[in-house]
């Protein structure tokens, strides 16, 4: 690939971010329009004065109970081995006959 072939496709690439990058920060900005207020009108609220220790609330939470405990009495016996399967394939690639040269892969 030749130099302006790289920065074709290196140009092509960044302009196709700038678009997605774009076309999320225009989504985010027309959800935002439709999720802001409409009303000009402030409302100011005020708490009411309150004794701060009749607000306190103690709360008790029970302890999560403790996981039981497991105790291995018997083990599992070993694996036993598997079967050895021994495959022979005929025409090897020996020299001298018409067959793949490539010990049976064949000449793709």
């Amino acid at each position: 690939m030749s130099t302006i072939h790289r920065a074709g496709v290196t140009i092509a690439g960044l302009a196709a971010a700038l678009t997605v990058a774009g076309a999320f920060v225009a989504q985010g900005y027309v959800a935002a329009q439709h999720s802001a207020p409409k009303s000009t009108d402030t409302v100011q609220t005020t708490a009411a004065p309150t004794d701060p220790a009749a607000q306190t609330e103690t709360i008790y939470v029970n302890p999560v109970p403790s996981a039981s405990v497991v105790h291995v009495v018997q083990t599992a016996p070993p694996a036993a081995n598997p079967p050895v399967v021994h495959v022979v394939v005929a025409g090897g690639g020996e020299s001298g006959d018409d067959g793949p040269s490539q010990n049976g892969q064949g000449n793709d």
